[in-house]
């Protein structure tokens, strides 16, 4: 999957405009405002309309490529595959026009809807498997557009029809904790690793899943109030597995495979407790694989029954002990993490805006690296990121080989790029982030605290930081960004004391 063009005749700040994307990793830069994150709004907005045959919001015209795999033949020990490569085109000359599509296979153009199904047998084949879309804060245009494609699956999973696509998966707050649980239940492989470099979690004593009656549930609790599909099934085995009795916590680190207690609250709330780690891979065991556990999972948000999760971790430093809290920035690391690892599809499209807003500044520096890396390793050359950032650590790293850097001005794209692959931060700041556009001593300022932090120099950053807060005052969007790096630093310099 990859977005060659877009082009967009008239949607809020962007007219008569055009981009191109080059690579499967590219980025836009640009000030608050600029437009940027308009560019992932619009795109959404398009595949959307394709997706539930809407009609356009406004005129555009969009191309990508798509790479097709049917299987032909499998037996036991072969398989044998047809790959095909096409082209896509959607346009509408205006607001409220239908789309028009046109499909460009080997010699062919196919452009009646009709046609498109006999040729590839489903008309969605021709669009992505999925678009996947993170915010780091809340994004209600996002949400929105999303919202009919979640009622659409609420109502069919209810009905028992497990097996609808889901084409937009919106990243909210409370997916978090479904995320980590999922992640929690990877029994090997790099996970397991990666939780504990990122979050010192070692392992896992409890997990406690509470769900509220839905609005559409009837009924007793005992019969999950109706429930229906894959959450009644899911919710049934819970129950084939559990005990009434509460199992000694001490005895969960000799030997014991744990256990699930599941409790109710006045016909309105039911508790499920998972002890022990052991449990949950049983558990995630039970469906096969960690994707199709944490398609259930997402299941009960979409179906209304509200999960709320809360852990007891375990952390293995000089002596076992337990936590429960995590900052921002591991929490953004394991969403990102989790997302490129359990929703990711053939031909899946990333929309990330800011994903780097709370992360830690050596991760930043690699944040890109990483996605390149996880690209490899889980062979989904055929994804494509679309990514909005104000971090210059960030792009520092972003490697001109497999990534594609744009910068945003007043819905412009700026012609020239300066080259930014490991250049330094002042460089980076005033040529590409608009640091310019300050007068000359603020600018030099924010260079100064920049690379200070960069440099991980904590007291001359503080001190800088101080300095600059008198002028800019806290809510300044790069004065955000320098405290939460400086907090990151101060934590390292707290663990490294202790």
């Amino acid at each position: 999957m990859r977005v060659t063009s877009l082009y967009i005749d008239n949607y809020k700040m962007l007219k008569e405009f055009s981009i191109n994307f080059h690579k499967d990793v590219s980025i836009l830069i640009g000030i608050n405002g600029s437009g940027k994150s308009t560019i992932l709004e619009s795109i959404a907005q398009i595949f959307s309309d394709a997706f539930l045959k809407k009609q356009s919001k406004f005129g555009f015209k969009l191309e990508y490529e798509l790479r097709l795999e049917e299987t032909l033949e499998q037996t036991a020990t072969t398989s044998e595959f047809k790959t095909e490569y096409i082209k896509v085109e959607i346009s509408a000359s205006e607001k409220d026009e239908p789309l028009m599509f046109k499909v460009f296979s080997a010699d062919k153009i196919i452009e009646r809807e009709n046609e498109i199904e006999k040729h590839f047998g489903n008309f969605e084949k021709i669009l992505p498997s999925n678009i996947v879309i993170y915010y780091s804060g809340l994004a209600e245009i996002m949400k929105k557009i999303c919202l009919p494609h979640d009622e659409m699956l609420s109502v069919n999973f209810r009905k028992g029809n497990t097996n609808i696509h889901r084409p937009f998966f919106y990243f909210e707050p409370t997916l978090f904790e479904i995320i980590l649980l999922t992640l929690l239940s990877y029994e090997f492989g790099d996970i397991p690793e990666f939780l504990n470099q990122r979050a010192k979690i070692k392992g896992v004593e409890s997990i406690k899943i509470s769900l509220k009656k839905p609005g559409w549930g009837k009924g007793k609790m005992e019969n999950w109030w109706g429930a229906k599909g894959e959450v009644k099934v899911f919710l049934d085995f819970l129950d084939s597995i559990g005990s009434p009795l509460l199992i000694d916590e001490n005895s969960l680190t000799n030997g014991s495979k744990g256990n699930v207690v599941i409790e109710g609250w006045q016909n309105e709330v039911l508790n499920i407790t998972i002890w022990g780690q052991e449990k949950l891979f049983e558990i995630r065991e039970h469906f096969t694989e960690e994707k199709t556990f944490f398609k259930i999972l997402n299941t009960l948000t979409i179906d209304g029954f509200a999960p709320e999760i809360k852990f007891s971790f375990i952390q293995e430093d000089g002596g076992k002990k337990t936590f429960n809290v995590l900052s921002e920035g591991e929490q953004q690391a394991i969403i990102i993490r989790g997302l490129i690892e359990l929703v990711n599809n053939e031909n899946t499209l990333f929309l990330f805006d800011e994903p780097d807003t709370y992360l830690h500044p050596s991760w930043q520096r690699n944040f890109i690296e990483n996605i390149n890396q996880l690209a490899t390793i889980n062979e989904i050359n055929t994804s494509q990121f679309l990514i909005t950032t104000h971090s210059p650590q960030l792009l520092s790293n972003a490697d001109p080989a497999s990534c594609d850097v744009q910068i945003m001005e007043d819905g412009e794209i700026v012609k020239v790029t300066p080259k930014y692959y490991g250049r330094d931060i002042s460089t980076i700041l005033y040529e590409m982030m608009g640091v310019e556009r300050r007068n000359k001593k603020v600018a030099k300022s924010l260079s100064i605290l920049f690379n200070l932090i960069e440099d991980e120099e904590l007291e001359k950053s503080k001190a800088e930081y101080t300095k600059l807060v008198e002028i800019l005052g806290e809510d300044d969007p790069a004065m955000i960004r320098a405290k939460t790096q400086l907090d990151y630093l101060q934590e390292d310099t707290n663990e490294a004391g202790n």
